[in-house]
């Protein structure tokens, strides 16, 4: 059976960046709110992006972003951080389609709004 983005790989066999593997770098995103040690693991997702991961990292993504603390100025109105940069071009290279979108409607307003 071959693989594709609705197969997920066993951390066994995941590809490793700097020591951890993709699993690791997931939890990272969804526990760890240290802002510099959150850019590291959204480097670390972008260069584990395949076909293979994309689906996982662009689920965790959409599911994190909206939650991530208000005091970092992501998603904040006016400000555009280098997490907000870094997030959204890995969800664009995770390529989820639709929620990719949806998450930056929410996070940045609609652009028809003032």
């Amino acid at each position: 059976m071959s693989r594709n983005q609705n197969t997920p790989t066993s951390p066994a066999t995941e590809p490793v960046f700097d020591g951890k593997n993709l699993t690791q770098w997931l939890h990272v995103i969804q526990t760890d709110r240290s802002p510099e040690t959150f850019l590291v693991a959204l480097k670390a997702c972008s260069a584990l992006t395949t076909p293979e991961t994309s689906a996982r990292i662009a689920e965790t993504l959409v599911k994190v972003l909206p939650t991530w603390p208000a005091h970092t100025d992501v998603g904040q109105p006016g400000m555009w951080t280098m997490i907000d940069d870094e997030s959204f071009s890995l969800l664009a290279k995770a390529n989820p389609g639709r929620k990719y979108y949806e998450l930056l409607v929410i996070e940045y307003g609609s652009p028809d709004a003032e």
